[in-house]
Protein backbone atom coordinates (compact mmCIF):
# COMPACT_ATOMS: atom_id res chain seq x y z
CA UNK A 1 0.00 0.00 0.00
CA UNK A 2 1.10 3.58 -0.64
CA UNK A 3 1.13 6.51 1.80
CA UNK A 4 -2.37 7.63 0.77
CA UNK A 5 -3.74 4.15 1.63
CA UNK A 6 -1.89 4.00 4.96
CA UNK A 7 -3.44 7.31 6.07
CA UNK A 8 -6.93 5.85 5.61
CA UNK A 9 -6.53 2.67 7.65
CA UNK A 10 -5.08 0.77 4.70
CA UNK A 11 -8.18 0.83 2.48
CA UNK A 12 -7.75 0.80 -1.30
CA UNK A 13 -9.61 -2.16 -2.80
CA UNK A 14 -12.42 -0.05 -4.25
CA UNK A 15 -11.24 3.58 -4.04
CA UNK A 16 -8.84 5.32 -6.39
CA UNK A 17 -8.44 8.49 -8.46
CA UNK A 18 -6.37 9.77 -11.33
CA UNK A 19 -3.69 11.41 -9.18
CA UNK A 20 -2.43 8.51 -7.05
CA UNK A 21 -1.67 5.04 -8.41
CA UNK A 22 -3.50 2.19 -6.68
CA UNK A 23 -1.07 -0.62 -5.76
CA UNK A 24 -3.63 -2.63 -3.78
CA UNK A 25 -6.07 -3.43 -6.60
CA UNK A 26 -4.39 -3.63 -10.03
CA UNK A 27 -7.75 -3.23 -11.79
CA UNK A 28 -8.03 0.38 -10.58
CA UNK A 29 -4.82 1.41 -12.37
CA UNK A 30 -6.99 1.93 -15.43
CA UNK A 31 -8.41 5.06 -13.76
CA UNK A 32 -4.99 6.74 -14.01
CA UNK A 33 -4.82 8.92 -17.12
CA UNK A 34 -1.54 10.67 -16.18
CA UNK A 35 2.00 9.38 -15.71
CA UNK A 36 2.57 9.04 -11.95
CA UNK A 37 5.88 8.68 -10.10
CA UNK A 38 5.58 7.88 -6.38
CA UNK A 39 8.25 7.32 -3.74
CA UNK A 40 7.64 6.78 -0.04
CA UNK A 41 9.41 6.26 3.27
CA UNK A 42 7.91 4.60 6.33
CA UNK A 43 8.73 4.95 10.03
CA UNK A 44 6.86 3.26 12.85
CA UNK A 45 6.86 3.09 16.64
CA UNK A 46 5.23 -0.03 18.10
CA UNK A 47 4.39 -1.05 21.66
CA UNK A 48 4.05 -4.80 22.30
CA UNK A 49 2.73 -5.99 25.64
CA UNK A 50 1.51 -9.17 27.30
CA UNK A 51 0.60 -9.92 30.89
CA UNK A 52 4.26 -9.98 32.02
CA UNK A 53 6.32 -7.62 29.90
CA UNK A 54 6.27 -4.71 27.49
CA UNK A 55 8.54 -3.80 24.59
CA UNK A 56 8.81 -0.69 22.41
CA UNK A 57 10.16 -0.93 18.86
CA UNK A 58 11.19 1.90 16.53
CA UNK A 59 11.91 1.09 12.90
CA UNK A 60 11.57 2.24 9.33
CA UNK A 61 12.10 1.36 5.70
CA UNK A 62 11.36 2.62 2.22
CA UNK A 63 7.65 2.13 1.59
CA UNK A 64 7.40 2.04 -2.19
CA UNK A 65 8.74 3.30 -5.48
CA UNK A 66 6.24 3.14 -8.36
CA UNK A 67 6.00 4.40 -11.92
CA UNK A 68 2.54 4.34 -13.52
CA UNK A 69 2.19 4.75 -17.27
CA UNK A 70 -1.07 5.05 -19.26
CA UNK A 71 -0.58 2.89 -22.35
CA UNK A 72 -3.91 3.71 -24.01
CA UNK A 73 -7.30 5.17 -23.12
CA UNK A 74 -8.29 1.82 -21.52
CA UNK A 75 -4.99 0.30 -20.37
CA UNK A 76 -2.54 1.47 -17.69
CA UNK A 77 0.66 -0.25 -16.57
CA UNK A 78 2.63 0.18 -13.35
CA UNK A 79 6.09 -1.03 -12.31
CA UNK A 80 7.52 -0.69 -8.83
CA UNK A 81 9.45 -2.11 -5.91
CA UNK A 82 8.45 -2.20 -2.25
CA UNK A 83 9.05 -4.27 0.91
CA UNK A 84 6.92 -7.40 1.12
CA UNK A 85 8.00 -8.42 4.63
CA UNK A 86 10.63 -7.38 7.13
CA UNK A 87 12.38 -9.12 10.04
CA UNK A 88 14.25 -7.05 12.62
CA UNK A 89 14.40 -8.14 16.27
CA UNK A 90 16.93 -8.91 18.99
CA UNK A 91 16.18 -10.12 22.51
CA UNK A 92 18.21 -11.56 25.38
CA UNK A 93 17.25 -13.58 28.44
CA UNK A 94 19.18 -14.68 31.51
CA UNK A 95 18.91 -17.91 33.49
CA UNK A 96 20.47 -18.59 36.89
CA UNK A 97 22.17 -21.93 37.40
CA UNK A 98 22.24 -21.74 41.19
CA UNK A 99 20.46 -19.98 44.03
CA UNK A 100 23.13 -17.32 44.51
CA UNK A 101 22.98 -16.37 40.84
CA UNK A 102 26.77 -16.41 40.40
CA UNK A 103 26.55 -18.90 37.56
CA UNK A 104 24.17 -18.01 34.76
CA UNK A 105 23.40 -18.41 31.07
CA UNK A 106 22.70 -15.72 28.50
CA UNK A 107 20.35 -16.66 25.66
CA UNK A 108 20.22 -14.45 22.57
CA UNK A 109 17.64 -14.39 19.77
CA UNK A 110 18.16 -12.27 16.67
CA UNK A 111 16.47 -11.94 13.29
CA UNK A 112 17.35 -9.71 10.35
CA UNK A 113 16.54 -9.35 6.67
CA UNK A 114 13.38 -9.28 4.63
CA UNK A 115 11.71 -9.94 1.31
CA UNK A 116 11.19 -7.31 -1.39
CA UNK A 117 8.59 -7.28 -4.16
CA UNK A 118 9.38 -6.18 -7.71
CA UNK A 119 6.04 -5.92 -9.49
CA UNK A 120 4.48 -5.19 -12.85
CA UNK A 121 0.73 -4.54 -12.85
CA UNK A 122 -1.81 -3.98 -15.59
CA UNK A 123 -5.28 -2.47 -15.31
CA UNK A 124 -7.80 -2.53 -18.16
CA UNK A 125 -11.18 -0.81 -18.45
CA UNK A 126 -13.92 -2.95 -20.00
CA UNK A 127 -17.00 -1.09 -21.18
CA UNK A 128 -17.67 2.16 -19.35
CA UNK A 129 -16.92 1.51 -15.66
CA UNK A 130 -15.85 -2.16 -15.33
CA UNK A 131 -12.18 -2.82 -14.57
CA UNK A 132 -9.96 -5.91 -14.41
CA UNK A 133 -6.30 -6.20 -13.50
CA UNK A 134 -3.38 -8.51 -12.84
CA UNK A 135 -0.26 -8.04 -10.72
CA UNK A 136 2.81 -10.14 -11.55
CA UNK A 137 5.51 -9.89 -8.88
CA UNK A 138 8.97 -11.28 -8.23
CA UNK A 139 9.76 -11.84 -4.55
CA UNK A 140 13.40 -11.93 -3.45
CA UNK A 141 15.37 -11.58 -0.25
CA UNK A 142 17.06 -13.35 2.64
CA UNK A 143 15.94 -13.76 6.25
CA UNK A 144 18.53 -14.75 8.89
CA UNK A 145 17.69 -16.04 12.35
CA UNK A 146 20.22 -16.72 15.10
CA UNK A 147 20.01 -18.38 18.52
CA UNK A 148 23.06 -18.02 20.77
CA UNK A 149 24.09 -19.01 24.29
CA UNK A 150 26.94 -18.12 26.62
CA UNK A 151 27.77 -19.78 29.94
CA UNK A 152 29.13 -17.15 32.36
CA UNK A 153 30.02 -19.70 35.02
CA UNK A 154 33.30 -20.83 33.44
CA UNK A 155 34.57 -17.47 32.23
CA UNK A 156 33.79 -18.12 28.57
CA UNK A 157 34.95 -15.39 26.22
CA UNK A 158 33.00 -16.78 23.31
CA UNK A 159 29.45 -17.72 22.47
CA UNK A 160 27.88 -20.65 20.67
CA UNK A 161 25.40 -19.80 17.93
CA UNK A 162 22.97 -21.66 15.69
CA UNK A 163 22.39 -19.78 12.42
CA UNK A 164 19.58 -20.27 9.94
CA UNK A 165 19.47 -18.35 6.62
CA UNK A 166 16.53 -18.67 4.22
CA UNK A 167 16.70 -17.14 0.74
CA UNK A 168 13.43 -16.55 -1.11
CA UNK A 169 13.09 -16.21 -4.89
CA UNK A 170 9.89 -16.78 -6.89
CA UNK A 171 7.00 -15.23 -8.82
CA UNK A 172 3.52 -14.52 -7.43
CA UNK A 173 0.28 -13.28 -8.98
CA UNK A 174 -2.78 -11.33 -7.84
CA UNK A 175 -6.02 -10.64 -9.74
CA UNK A 176 -8.32 -7.65 -9.27
CA UNK A 177 -11.84 -6.57 -10.21
CA UNK A 178 -13.64 -3.23 -9.79
CA UNK A 179 -16.89 -1.52 -10.75
CA UNK A 180 -17.90 2.14 -10.54
CA UNK A 181 -21.53 3.30 -10.67
CA UNK A 182 -22.73 6.90 -11.02
CA UNK A 183 -25.50 7.62 -8.52
CA UNK A 184 -26.09 11.33 -9.18
CA UNK A 185 -24.30 14.70 -9.40
CA UNK A 186 -20.73 13.35 -9.57
CA UNK A 187 -21.36 10.93 -6.69
CA UNK A 188 -20.13 7.40 -7.38
CA UNK A 189 -20.51 4.03 -5.69
CA UNK A 190 -17.38 1.87 -6.03
CA UNK A 191 -16.89 -1.84 -5.35
CA UNK A 192 -13.74 -3.93 -5.76
CA UNK A 193 -12.10 -7.25 -4.95
CA UNK A 194 -8.65 -8.86 -5.18
CA UNK A 195 -7.59 -12.50 -5.01
CA UNK A 196 -4.14 -13.94 -4.31
CA UNK A 197 -3.35 -16.64 -6.88
CA UNK A 198 -0.08 -18.02 -5.45
CA UNK A 199 0.00 -20.41 -2.48
CA UNK A 200 3.75 -21.00 -2.22
CA UNK A 201 7.13 -19.55 -3.16
CA UNK A 202 10.48 -21.22 -3.79
CA UNK A 203 13.22 -20.92 -1.18
CA UNK A 204 16.58 -22.35 -0.11
CA UNK A 205 17.74 -22.91 3.45
CA UNK A 206 21.24 -22.97 4.98
CA UNK A 207 21.99 -23.95 8.60
CA UNK A 208 25.28 -23.87 10.45
CA UNK A 209 26.68 -24.16 13.97
CA UNK A 210 29.30 -21.55 14.87
CA UNK A 211 31.53 -20.48 17.73
CA UNK A 212 32.21 -16.72 17.82
CA UNK A 213 34.00 -14.24 20.05
CA UNK A 214 31.88 -11.97 22.27
CA UNK A 215 31.67 -9.27 19.62
CA UNK A 216 29.99 -11.70 17.22
CA UNK A 217 32.23 -10.44 14.40
CA UNK A 218 34.97 -13.09 14.43
CA UNK A 219 34.19 -16.76 13.82
CA UNK A 220 36.39 -19.12 15.84
CA UNK A 221 34.95 -22.31 14.40
CA UNK A 222 31.96 -23.22 12.21
CA UNK A 223 30.30 -26.37 10.95
CA UNK A 224 27.57 -26.53 8.28
CA UNK A 225 24.62 -28.59 9.52
CA UNK A 226 22.54 -28.32 6.35
CA UNK A 227 23.74 -27.19 2.94
CA UNK A 228 21.52 -25.04 0.73
CA UNK A 229 18.35 -27.10 0.47
CA UNK A 230 15.55 -26.11 -1.86
CA UNK A 231 11.95 -26.22 -0.65
CA UNK A 232 8.57 -24.62 -1.27
CA UNK A 233 7.46 -22.18 1.42
CA UNK A 234 3.70 -22.06 1.95
CA UNK A 235 2.34 -18.51 2.08
CA UNK A 236 -0.99 -17.19 3.38
CA UNK A 237 -3.64 -16.53 0.73
CA UNK A 238 -5.97 -13.52 1.01
CA UNK A 239 -9.24 -12.39 -0.52
CA UNK A 240 -10.04 -8.70 -0.13
CA UNK A 241 -13.27 -6.80 -0.74
CA UNK A 242 -14.06 -3.10 -0.64
CA UNK A 243 -16.91 -0.67 -1.07
CA UNK A 244 -16.75 3.12 -1.10
CA UNK A 245 -18.68 6.22 -2.06
CA UNK A 246 -17.10 9.35 -3.45
CA UNK A 247 -17.74 12.71 -4.95
CA UNK A 248 -15.10 13.25 -7.60
CA UNK A 249 -12.22 15.47 -6.41
CA UNK A 250 -14.06 16.32 -3.16
CA UNK A 251 -14.64 13.51 -0.65
CA UNK A 252 -14.60 9.73 -0.23
CA UNK A 253 -15.60 7.26 2.50
CA UNK A 254 -14.97 3.54 2.29
CA UNK A 255 -14.58 0.22 4.05
CA UNK A 256 -12.40 -2.80 3.20
CA UNK A 257 -12.62 -6.36 4.47
CA UNK A 258 -10.02 -9.08 3.97
CA UNK A 259 -9.86 -12.76 4.90
CA UNK A 260 -6.54 -14.64 5.02
CA UNK A 261 -6.06 -18.40 5.26
CA UNK A 262 -3.13 -19.55 7.42
CA UNK A 263 -4.20 -23.20 7.65
CA UNK A 264 -1.41 -24.48 5.38
CA UNK A 265 1.32 -22.49 7.20
CA UNK A 266 3.57 -24.29 9.69
CA UNK A 267 2.93 -23.28 13.30
CA UNK A 268 6.30 -21.84 14.37
CA UNK A 269 5.24 -21.69 18.02
CA UNK A 270 6.01 -25.41 18.36
CA UNK A 271 2.40 -26.56 18.52
CA UNK A 272 0.57 -29.11 16.41
CA UNK A 273 -2.61 -27.01 16.11
CA UNK A 274 -3.21 -25.43 12.71
CA UNK A 275 -3.12 -21.69 12.38
CA UNK A 276 -6.55 -20.08 11.97
CA UNK A 277 -8.10 -17.91 9.28
CA UNK A 278 -7.69 -14.22 10.10
CA UNK A 279 -9.60 -11.14 9.03
CA UNK A 280 -9.17 -7.38 8.80
CA UNK A 281 -11.76 -4.65 8.60
CA UNK A 282 -10.71 -1.09 7.85
CA UNK A 283 -12.51 2.24 7.49
CA UNK A 284 -11.18 5.34 5.78
CA UNK A 285 -12.15 8.76 4.50
CA UNK A 286 -10.62 11.73 2.71
CA UNK A 287 -11.77 15.29 2.10
CA UNK A 288 -10.51 18.08 -0.19
CA UNK A 289 -12.25 21.44 0.41
CA UNK A 290 -11.56 22.85 -3.07
CA UNK A 291 -9.30 20.96 -5.46
CA UNK A 292 -9.11 23.90 -7.90
CA UNK A 293 -8.62 26.70 -5.37
CA UNK A 294 -5.98 29.26 -6.34
CA UNK A 295 -6.16 31.56 -3.34
CA UNK A 296 -5.94 28.99 -0.50
CA UNK A 297 -3.23 26.38 0.02
CA UNK A 298 -5.25 24.59 2.74
CA UNK A 299 -8.34 24.30 0.52
CA UNK A 300 -6.27 22.32 -1.98
CA UNK A 301 -4.88 20.11 0.80
CA UNK A 302 -6.45 16.66 1.16
CA UNK A 303 -7.22 15.48 4.72
CA UNK A 304 -7.34 11.74 5.47
CA UNK A 305 -8.25 9.56 8.45
CA UNK A 306 -8.72 5.84 9.00
CA UNK A 307 -9.08 2.93 11.42
CA UNK A 308 -8.14 -0.75 11.13
CA UNK A 309 -8.93 -3.79 13.28
CA UNK A 310 -7.39 -7.20 12.55
CA UNK A 311 -7.23 -10.63 14.11
CA UNK A 312 -3.85 -12.38 13.89
CA UNK A 313 -2.72 -16.04 13.92
CA UNK A 314 -0.55 -15.48 17.01
CA UNK A 315 -1.64 -17.36 20.14
CA UNK A 316 1.42 -17.07 22.35
CA UNK A 317 -0.21 -18.36 25.55
CA UNK A 318 -1.77 -21.37 23.83
CA UNK A 319 -5.22 -20.64 25.29
CA UNK A 320 -7.04 -19.84 22.03
CA UNK A 321 -6.93 -16.07 22.61
CA UNK A 322 -5.26 -14.71 19.47
CA UNK A 323 -3.56 -11.34 19.42
CA UNK A 324 -5.42 -8.39 17.94
CA UNK A 325 -3.89 -5.58 15.88
CA UNK A 326 -5.65 -2.25 15.63
CA UNK A 327 -4.62 1.31 14.83
CA UNK A 328 -5.92 4.78 14.02
CA UNK A 329 -4.26 6.68 11.18
CA UNK A 330 -4.41 10.09 9.60
CA UNK A 331 -2.49 12.42 7.34
CA UNK A 332 -2.36 15.21 4.81
CA UNK A 333 -1.61 15.50 1.11
CA UNK A 334 0.02 18.91 0.71
CA UNK A 335 -0.03 20.32 -2.86
CA UNK A 336 3.14 21.69 -4.38
CA UNK A 337 3.36 24.48 -6.94
CA UNK A 338 1.96 22.19 -9.64
CA UNK A 339 -1.62 21.01 -8.94
CA UNK A 340 -0.75 17.36 -9.57
CA UNK A 341 2.32 17.18 -7.30
CA UNK A 342 1.82 16.30 -3.63
CA UNK A 343 3.75 15.47 -0.47
CA UNK A 344 1.90 12.97 1.76
CA UNK A 345 2.60 13.20 5.48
Amino acid sequence: ETASNSMMGGIGISNSNGIYSNQMNPALLARNRYTVLEAGLNAELKNMQDYRQRQQILGGNYQSFNLTLPMSSRWTMSVGIRPHSNVNYETKSYRRLNVLGVDSLIYGYKGTGGVSKLSMSHGVRLGKEIYIGLESAYLFGTVSREVSTQNLSDGQYYKIQLENATRYSDFTFKAGLAYRHLIKNDIFLNVGATFDLSKQIGATNLRRFATLDLTGLNVINADTLEKETKFDQKVPVSQRFGISMERAARWMVGVDYSSTSWTSIENNLGRSAKLPRTSTIAFGAEYTPDFESISSFFKRTTYRVGYSYATTPYDFAGNGRFAKDQFVSGGFAFPLRNFLNYINV
